[in-house]
């Protein structure tokens, strides 16, 4: 009587489990048919259960993608696991959407029978991505407009960042930039190095802001004049883990 009632729990406990899941998550029998189909499928893909269950698997992505969805099916049911394959699938209507899937076979008798699908829906993360990407380019057209470069120092790495227009004032190459502070300090020149050092540990120090002006040499050996200024940047328990700032050419 026991294990007939953890049966019935494990039972409801899946059935709960995959309607509370915001990934869809679908069935597939060994001739690569849908057989089950979450509630987050129908909300992901807008097709009802009843629409899709019976219908093979590959004929929900793009006709050109169904040969290899039809493969990564069949490597599925030799044993193997898929993780995380990104790819759009084609939701009713027509409309392509992106998702991140992971396959697992599905075996009864120590044979595989199937396989089962999760989908996670990457609409929101590409959206996201792409609005990163447009600030980003917009972030950069203002720079080269207005001649003010980006920098970022993370103390605990040593690393330091650098935008375009940051390159672009130093005249050094991003390949060529060592990404650290003595790289950030390396073109300023002598009489000025370490004063700028030591603002830059004290601001860093202190929790305070950094401003300076000072030289630096670029490599066709041509001197500029800078203005530099940051905040600190604080982490989750509150200490200072570095500086993140802007510099300018105010040669005159």
């Amino acid at each position: 009587m026991g294990r007939h009632r953890s049966a019935i729990d494990a039972t409801a406990f899946l059935d709960a489990l995959l309607d509370a899941t915001t990934d869809a998550v679908f069935g597939v029998d060994a001739s690569g048919a849908v057989t089950t189909w979450n509630r987050s499928a129908e909300r992901i893909l807008g097709w009802t259960e009843a629409e899709v269950v019976g219908r093979p698997a590959a004929s929900l992505f793009p006709l050109s993608l169904r040969p290899t969805i039809a493969w990564l099916l069949g490597v599925v049911t030799t044993g193997d696991r898929i993780e995380r394959y990104d790819v759009d699938v084609e939701r009713k209507g027509g409309m392509p959407t992106p998702i991140s899937m992971s396959l697992r076979p599905v075996l009864a008798d120590g044979a595989v029978a199937g396989a089962v699908v999760v989908a996670r829906d990457l609409t929101e993360q590409r959206l996201a991505q792409a609005s990163l990407a447009e600030t980003e380019a917009r972030l950069q057209e203002g720079e080269a407009i207005t001649h003010v470069g980006r920098w970022l120092w993370d103390v605990a790495t040593d690393t330091v960042q650098w935008s375009a227009e940051s390159h672009r004032i130093h005249e050094v190459d991003p390949l060529e930039f060592g990404g650290d502070l003595a790289a950030h300090v390396a073109p300023i020149v002598v009489a000025d190095r370490q004063r700028v050092v030591d603002a830059l540990g004290a601001a860093v120090a202190q929790g305070r802001p950094f401003e300076m002006e000072y030289d630096v040499v670029r490599p066709s050996g041509e001197t500029r004049h800078l203005y530099a200024r940051a905040e600190p940047t604080v982490g989750a328990h509150g200490a200072v883990t570095g500086l993140r700032g802007i510099l300018r050419d105010v040669s005159r």
